[in-house]
């Protein structure tokens, strides 16, 4: 096995560990709405950013639509999702915002 399919392995077992993680430092619930189903880890950051992909405070359990999906989502109203997680996640924001700074 090739070094680069080694490094893609040990990076998808880490996303994999990661999102359980999340999910369940939420009790397994999208912290927007409360829904159980097909819950969802995203990262608040990019993931594409090396240094917070696995930080636990870049992410939050959210369900498909309020991740996706809805007019308030987090991918569809960038503008709505930060004032919601500044509202209700104030640590992770600011932490987040020291990290965004710091870049």
């Amino acid at each position: 096995m090739n070094k680069e399919r080694r490094e893609r392995i040990m990076r998808d077992k880490k996303d994999r560990e990661w999102s359980v993680m999340i999910r369940k430092d939420y009790n397994n619930a999208c912290a927007v709405c409360g829904k159980t189903e097909r819950l969802n880890a995203h990262h608040i950051l990019p993931r594409e950013l090396k240094n917070t992909r696995w930080d636990r405070l870049n992410g939050i359990a959210l369900c498909p639509g309020c991740h996706k999906f809805c007019t308030k989502s987090a991918h569809k109203n960038g503008f709505w999702f930060v004032k919601w997680l500044n509202d209700n996640e104030k640590e992770k924001t600011e932490y987040l915002w020291r990290i965004i700074k710091d870049e």
